[in-house]
C-alpha cells in the first residue's frame, strides 16, 4: 500500500482513512527559466501589435489615463503604455514574467494575481488582456468570469481590449516543432491541435547553458479555442 493508499477493482484511487487526498499542484507555467526566452523570442508580438492598441485607444478612450494589462506576462505592451503617459497596472499570474516587467517598467504598478479572481478596487479607462491569454482558460466558466472581472474594472465607458484564438487561429500557429537557438540557450517547440476536443498543447523543451553544463527544463501548456459566437454571447451575459 503506498502513502495516499490504495486502489480499488477499477483501478481508482482510495484515500485511507488516515491520509487526505493530495491535490495535484498546478503545472508550473513562464517559470524562471521560460520566463526569460519567452521574453526574448516572443515579446515582439506586443510592439508589433502596439500601434494598432494605440490607435484604437486614442479614437475610443481619448481622455483617461489609468490603464489595467490584465495577462500582462513581461511588461511589454504595459512598458508602451506608460509611455504614452498612462498610468498602468499588470497582473499575472507568473512571478518570474513579473520580474521581468518590474525591470522594464519600475515606475508601474505590478500585482501577481489571477484573471478569474480580479479584485483590485479600482476602475480603470482601459483594460485590455492580448496574446490569446484567455485561451489558456480551458473551461468555458473559467473564461466567463475572467471577462465579468474585466468588465468590472472598467470605468464607465471604458474600453476593453482583448483577443481570443479560434480553432483557425490554432490551426495556423499551432502546428509542427520549431527550435530556437542562441549562444546560452536552446528551446524545442512541439506545437498540435486537437480538432476534435478543440485543444491545443504546446510542449517546451529548453536547456539553459551554465558554464560547461545545460540545464533542461519542460513545460507543458494547454490551450482552448472558442467560437467567436461563444465569446460574444459571454460578453452579454
Amino acid at each position: 500500500m503506498g502513502l495516499l493508499g490504495h486502489e480499488d477493482s477499477t483501478g481508482a484511487a482510495m484515500a485511507s482513512s488516515r491520509t487526505k487526498p493530495v491535490k495535484a499542484p498546478p503545472p508550473v507555467l513562464y517559470g524562471k527559466d521560460f520566463a526569460r526566452l519567452w521574453d526574448k523570442n516572443w515579446a515582439f508580438f506586443d510592439y508589433d501589435l502596439w500601434p494598432f492598441i494605440r490607435r484604437v485607444v486614442r479614437a475610443k478612450a481619448p481622455v483617461g489615463r489609468d490603464w489595467l494589462d490584465v495577462c500582462c506576462g513581461t511588461g511589454v505592451l504595459a512598458h508602451l503604455a506608460g509611455e504614452e503617459g498612462y498610468r498602468v497596472t499588470g497582473v499575472d499570474r507568473s512571478p518570474h514574467q513579473l520580474a521581468i516587467a518590474a525591470e522594464r517598467a519600475p515606475e508601474a504598478t505590478w500585482i501577481c494575481g489571477d484573471a478569474r479572481q480580479l479584485a483590485l478596487g479600482r476602475r480603470f479607462d482601459v483594460v485590455t488582456c492580448l496574446f490569446d491569454s484567455l485561451n489558456h482558460l480551458t473551461d468555458e466558466r473559467d473564461l466567463a468570469r475572467a471577462l465579468r472581472r474585466c468588465a468590472a474594472h472598467l470605468k464607465p465607458c471604458g474600453l476593453f481590449i482583448f483577443d481570443v484564438l479560434t480553432a483557425e487561429g490554432f490551426q495556423t500557429v499551432w502546428r509542427g516543432a520549431d527550435v530556437l537557438r542562441d549562444d546560452g540557450s536552446i528551446v524545442v517547440i512541439e506545437a498540435q491541435f486537437d480538432a476534435l476536443d478543440q485543444t491545443g498543447r504546446c510542449h517546451v523543451t529548453g536547456f539553459i547553458r551554465q558554464r560547461s553544463l545545460w540545464r533542461r527544463f519542460d513545460e507543458e501548456h494547454v490551450e482552448r479555442a472558442y467560437r467567436r459566437d461563444t465569446v460574444e454571447g459571454l460578453l452579454r451575459r
